[in-house]
């Protein structure tokens, strides 16, 4: 009896052990995604990528997501400049999933892919036109142009940096001169009452906290929305008048362009800590304007768009002068506490993508 209990015991002895062990864990395609995108929101590129990778390439059956993970594939490898891997991935999405609202944005990156990373002209412009049969003429599809013909563009002379957006510019370099090349920078700005218009046909004046505007010889014209000017500047062309208002010392200071051949006066931004003096671009088109806010110089579009920080990493206190080179690339201004010496800005084209 003792025996035959023995051996039954022993025979159920696998079973038991089986009962207390952990299951083999099991790797679902869901899993791999969730990890994924934990991954990518932590900022873990390397891992988001590998799992993205095990999604394509060993779960090729998992439909679910799938539009999501190539296009998150493709945006990290395009963010850690594994152009290669990026443009292979962004090219089966838009055969893949040609409906996808976020085509548009690979678009836009398979052409910086070809125009930037592998010169590729034809490509860039097969993407471009495909762009437009699509989405026909937007805003986009002209900056997309704007790009790729200032890449193609052999121009070393900055006037490719005009024809940019102006979030699309920033501060390559920062040097010091104790002299400045008037030639390089014709038209300085100064905080003053009033100054002639670059073409010497019109001036403008400060009387009584009010901005005025006129012909040279003749009398002036009070400027709409003048109110507590300052430091008035022309616009390369002579058509447009940019200056700063401010009620008081406490007060959001301004920033206003007068169009001398409307009459109208735009608001185009306000803050407080915003510094009276502005530099103007040479270009006549969308110029753009340079002030300062907060000691550090920002960048925006003359109609008001696209503000933008031009230099994260160096202060500039209290400018007195400011001037952009008539060649389009570089800035110079100087302090109120050292008026002796300028410094000289070289503008370059920053490159900026995002994730979504």
């Amino acid at each position: 009896m003792k025996r035959a209990f023995l051996l039954i015991f022993l025979a159920f002895i696998p079973f038991f052990m089986s009962c207390g062990r952990a299951p083999e864990p099991v790797t679902s395609a869901e899993s791999v995604f969730n990890a994924a995108t934990e991954a990518m929101v932590k900022g873990d590129d390397p891992s988001a990528i590998t799992f993205y990778y095990s999604l394509v390439n060993d779960y090729p059956s998992f439909k679910k997501y799938k539009s999501d993970i190539y296009y998150r594939l493709g945006t990290l490898l395009y963010k850690t400049e594994r152009y290669d891997e990026a443009e292979k991935i962004f090219v089966i999405f838009s055969v893949k999933f040609s409906g996808d609202d976020r085509l548009k944005k690979v678009y836009e990156k398979l052409i910086n892919i070809y125009v930037q990373e592998f010169h590729d002209d034809a490509k860039a412009q097969k993407i471009r036109d495909a762009y437009a049969k699509k989405f026909g003429g937007t805003p986009t599809l002209q900056a997309i142009d704007n790009t790729i013909n200032i890449i193609k563009s052999a121009d070393s002379d900055g006037a490719g940096l005009l024809a940019l957006d102006a979030s699309s510019v920033f501060v390559e370099k920062l040097e010091k001169s104790a002299s400045l090349d008037r030639d390089a920078f014709p038209v300085c700005g100064v905080i003053s009452d009033g100054v002639k218009s670059p073409d010497g046909k019109f001036y403008t004046e400060i009387k009584k906290n009010y901005l005025y505007y006129g012909a040279a010889g003749e009398s002036s014209s009070r400027i709409p929305q003048s109110k507590g000017a300052s430091a008035p500047q022309w616009s390369w062309d002579s058509r447009f008048i940019v200056f700063t208002t401010a009620a008081g010392h406490r007060g959001p200071r301004h920033i206003k362009v007068y169009d001398s051949k409307t009459g109208k006066t735009s608001d185009i931004f306000w803050a407080k800590g915003v510094s009276p003096m502005l530099a103007v671009s040479p270009d006549a088109g969308t110029s753009k304007i340079i002030f300062c806010y907060n000691s550090r110089l920002w960048i925006i579009n003359r109609d008001g768009s696209s503000v933008s920080l031009l230099d994260k990493n160096r202060a500039c206190p209290d400018p007195v002068m400011m001037a952009w080179s008539k060649d389009g690339g570089k800035l110079v201004f100087s302090r109120k506490n050292d008026p002796d010496t300028f410094y000289i800005c070289s503008l370059g084209r920053r490159y900026v993508e995002d994730i979504n």
